[in-house]
């Protein structure tokens, strides 16, 4: 395995070919998981939140796949109902939003080791799932013909449990997650970069995080 962090000032990694593809798979796989293993518990899941991490770790254009492949196995075998396109596309969008977040905070958030990004994590996970369940409200509605105020009304207590759940999850799962996948991608294998050059990268690197704090 050859793989390396592109640099300290920044949370992505950079895969060779097959590796990124067998990791697009794993994080899919992890996140389909996710959304199963709380399937008794209406509206409590754990796939949002590691599609979040996989934006954080590995960028949005991965993450992005990742989405598009989980929610088609999930949609297709969705153990709430038939796979419905409108609904399928509104939570697609919903969960772009989400790895869009963790993609732009991926390379602030773990800077600094303090108890500021649990906050942030827990905004990010609040906010991001109200957006997802009001796109998805609004698919419904586009669906069914129902107006979207009586969907909404009507959605609320399923909409509480996802919000608030997730804005628990996310400062729960997310840094033991992150720091999991970040630290078997350092240890996992040789990089395809000499001592020099990975000196030399995090002396740059360094240099650019001292810059952006001055």
């Amino acid at each position: 395995m050859g793989w390396r962090l592109v640099g300290a000032s920044s949370a992505y990694v950079r895969l060779r070919s097959s590796e990124h593809l067998s990791m697009i798979a794993i994080m899919s796989a992890l996140a389909l998981v996710g959304n199963y293993a709380l399937v008794a518990i209406p509206n409590v899941e754990l796939g949002t939140t590691v599609l979040f991490v996989t934006a954080s770790v590995f960028g949005f254009s991965t993450a992005l796949t990742c989405v598009i492949l989980m929610s088609i196995v999930y949609s297709w075998f969705n153990p709430w109902g038939a796979f419905v396109p409108q609904i399928w596309l509104g939570q697609v969008c919903g969960w772009i939003l989400i790895v869009a977040l963790g993609a732009y905070m991926g390379s602030r958030l773990w800077k600094r080791n303090n108890r500021a990004h649990l906050v942030v994590l827990t905004l990010a996970g609040a906010l991001g799932t109200f957006y997802f369940d009001l796109v998805t409200n609004i698919a419904w509605s586009w669906t069914t013909g129902i107006p979207i105020g009586a969907v909404l009304v009507t959605g609320i207590p399923f909409m509480l449990m996802h919000v608030v759940s997730n804005a628990v999850l996310f400062p729960l799962v997310t840094p033991p997650l992150h720091g999991a996948i970040t630290q078997v991608l350092k240890t996992g294998g040789p990089s395809d970069l000499s001592e020099s050059d990975l000196r030399a990268e995090e002396q740059l690197s360094d240099s650019q995080e001292a810059h952006a704090e001055s």
